[in-house]
């Protein structure tokens, strides 16, 4: 049994090193259009299913509207702000952002996950999150309804060509 025991603190230094290194194409700017991306749609999805989750969406734009004005980018606060307020997913044509106990964000292009680490990427992941809540919720209702026709909305195409514009080459 302390053979085994031994081994935890080389598996804990193996997996910090190993999360440390983000691959070059892993910017803020792009963790923030995709954020962005894929808070505005999800919030708009969930505002049509559940048209009474309103409340829980303006808390969570709060939440994040004061971690970015406090300038302190703590991760385990905004994934938790995220899912405790109906966000514990964020999903978008551009890539996915899972949201636990600690924020992955999930490039549908490359098929990759890399661990958001670094005052910079979790700062993009704040700002992006805030801002496609904010565009979320000032949509008319009128323009939520529309996601259910055949064209998108013309805030989606702008964050989608901003988010696709980001890609790795």
């Amino acid at each position: 049994m302390k053979p085994k025991l031994a081994l935890i603190p080389i598996a804990l230094f193996a997996l910090a090193v190993g999360c440390t290194t983000l691959p070059t194409w892993v910017t803020p700017s792009r963790i923030e259009t995709v954020t962005r991306l894929a808070a505005y749609s999800s919030a708009k999805a969930l505002l049509i299913k559940q048209p009474d989750s309103r409340a829980q969406l303006e808390k969570a734009r709060e939440g994040f509207a004061a971690l970015e004005a406090s300038g302190k980018w703590d991760l385990a606060t905004a994934a938790s702000i995220a899912a405790t307020n109906g966000l514990n997913w964020l999903s978008s044509p551009e890539g996915n952002l899972a949201l636990t106990g600690s924020v992955m964000f999930i490039d549908l292009i490359l098929g990759k996950q890399v661990e958001l680490s670094g005052d910079s990427n979790v700062r993009a992941f704040i700002v992006g999150a805030r801002s496609g809540l904010d565009l979320a919720l000032t949509a008319k209702p009128a323009a939520l309804a529309a996601t259910r026709s055949a064209t998108p909305d013309a805030t989606y195409q702008r964050l989608l060509k901003e988010a696709q514009a980001t890609r790795p080459r």
